[in-house]
């Protein structure tokens, strides 16, 4: 069985000294984060990372709630389907 690994994204570097949106590409590839926490505090600007990882988390919040959303009924139909298996073998 082959498997399509996704590309990995460029990493954009903000106008602040920070890497801005580079963060959010290097937690979708799966990079090691510490060179860029060690950057933040280097330069002064451990705000700017957090402010920017703030950012991401509720933009993943607002996708898991999407997700969510789209798949709520069939879970509830997936759990009454296991519920009516569970009677039968009884």
């Amino acid at each position: 069985m082959v498997f399509n690994r996704p590309k990995k994204r460029a990493i954009v570097e903000s106008g602040d000294g920070g890497l801005g949106l580079g963060i959010a590409t290097f937690i979708a590839n799966g990079e090691d984060l510490g060179p860029i926490i060690r950057h933040s505090f280097e330069s002064g600007k451990p705000e700017a990372l957090m402010q920017n990882l703030r950012s991401i988390v509720k933009k993943k919040e607002v996708e898991i709630e999407e997700l969510c959303r789209l798949h709520y009924e069939d879970f509830i139909f997936a759990v009454d389907e296991l519920c009516g298996v569970l009677v039968d073998a009884r």
